[in-house]
């Protein structure tokens, strides 16, 4: 669980940092934009849960991959396009 919080707000700075480009107004903004979390699948190795983040229309989704022990790990936070093409898939 911790994990998964830890997670969420990495990607919330990366998605606010991200954010408001030259040609945007200020108004569009949106520092602190509630999630939503899906429902934990357990795969063979893994764990995933989806994250939706939606602010003034525009929304985003991701997938955490967890691992299915307890404790501390490395996290790695991979960005890629958010446009019209199906996110990639992590596979061992």
């Amino acid at each position: 669980m911790r994990g998964r919080v830890l997670l969420a707000g990495v990607l919330l700075a990366l998605i606010s940092a991200c954010g408001g480009g030259v040609s945007d107004p200020g108004s569009a903004r949106c520092p602190a934009p509630p999630a939503t979390f899906g429902k934990r699948v357990v795969r063979s190795d893994h764990a995933e849960i989806t994250v939706h983040y939606k602010c003034e229309g525009a929304s985003i989704d991701g997938t955490l991959y967890l691992p299915k022990s307890e404790g501390q790990r490395p996290a790695l936070v991979w960005v890629h396009g958010a446009g019209a093409d199906m996110r990639l898939q992590w596979s061992p």
